[in-house]
């Protein structure tokens, strides 16, 4: 059942807390706990009044926390201030007999109670949580899309003072993923490490990313596209020797092998190197690499080149060649092509079981 107030992304949630709004009752949830963390700072900034903080700011716990202590937060009145805010912390941790007894709250809350549940998952068939959906502001932490980590790069920096290139994005993206907390850490360390210019520049992200003399992911995806095996290997080997996690690795060239299929489909429908920047938000940087490899790799071979990354991920998660063999193999057979890669002498076995 729905949320009567609705479901609120992160940013509806802010342009929300910015107009003054601000609900009874919340539930955090999703999995991108640093958006949770952030929901949950901009909410005290706009509740509670640091002076009368250790008066009107109560974090409980689902896994230790009764029923009447919590009912005893949410009900008190706040002192000196207009309202008071209660968080209930893993609150999916709350036993159901325990919680059933907030339900009443629930329809009726305390007009000076600002009330956070915060349950990344539950159990939506308990009868707490589907009056929780059903009376409170829900807020979805949903793991952000592409263009959504792309404009959240750009709002972060600015928040920094700084502007961000394209290329810098992208190589964020690649090397880091999508997860917000490792990514708000590395664009941090390149503004930090950026001389105070005006924008955040590829090579301060690189530097950051990846201290003097050492291999990134992007060295391997740069030798991949020149299909060039022993600079490949190489890198592997080094993103090795320096502790990089393998799953990691094949996450962020898989990523790079979907963009350049894409862009190779549109090369095919003709479309000038400019134009393919354009559609896909390529920086000069990126573009390069990108649409060196599109032309590098016939269809034939990216079409495989997928089989190949599934059965990797496979391997990687419970097989029992090592992880740098798979990669290893991986590698070479991307350079190599279908018709010469070490994979057909392998034979049918799935890698997983060989």
């Amino acid at each position: 059942m729905p949320s009567r107030h609705g479901v609120l992304s992160y940013h509806d949630f802010v342009h929300a807390l910015e107009r003054g709004t601000v609900a009874p009752v919340y539930l955090f949830t999703g999995e991108e706990e640093f958006l949770i963390q952030a929901a949950m700072d901009r909410l005290v900034r706009a509740v509670v009044d640091p002076a009368t903080k250790d008066f009107n700011y109560t974090v409980l716990d689902g896994e230790s926390s009764s029923a009447d202590v919590i009912l005893t937060a949410v009900e008190s009145l706040p002192a000196f201030a207009e309202r008071r805010l209660v968080v209930l912390k893993n609150t999916d941790q709350l036993p159901a007999g325990e919680a059933n007894r907030l339900v009443a709250y629930l329809k009726n809350p305390s007009p000076t109670t600002c009330f956070v549940c915060v349950a990344p998952k539950f159990d939506a068939r308990r009868s707490f949580f589907q009056a929780l959906k059903t009376q409170a502001t829900v807020m979805d932490s949903r793991p952000l899309s592409d263009s959504q980590v792309t404009a959240w790069l750009n709002a972060q920096a600015k928040s920094m003072g700084r502007d961000i290139s394209e290329d810098a994005v992208l190589f964020l993206k690649e090397q880091v993923g999508r997860d917000l907390f490792p990514l708000q850490n590395e664009l941090t360390k390149a503004v930090l490490g950026s001389d105070n210019q005006k924008t955040i520049e590829l090579e301060d992200v690189q530097r950051a990313c990846s201290a003097s003399g050492e291999a990134s992911v992007y060295d391997l995806l740069d030798a991949l596209a020149r299909r060039h095996l022993e600079s490949s290997i190489r890198t592997l080997t080094r993103l090795f020797d320096e502790g990089e996690p393998p799953l990691k690795i094949l996450s962020t060239v898989g990523y790079r092998f979907r963009l350049v299929w894409k862009v190779k489909r549109a090369m095919q429908a003709g479309h000038s190197d400019a134009a393919l920047m354009r559609m896909f938000g390529l920086g000069q940087w990126a573009a390069t690499s990108v649409i060196a490899a599109a032309k590098a790799y016939p269809e034939k071979d990216l079409r495989w080149a997928f089989q190949r990354f599934i059965e990797t991920d496979a391997g990687l998660k419970g097989g029992a060649l090592s992880p740098k063999l798979l990669l290893e193999l991986l590698v070479f057979d991307l350079c190599s092509g279908k018709q010469k890669g070490l994979r057909r002498f392998l034979g049918r076995q799935p890698l997983l079981y060989l």
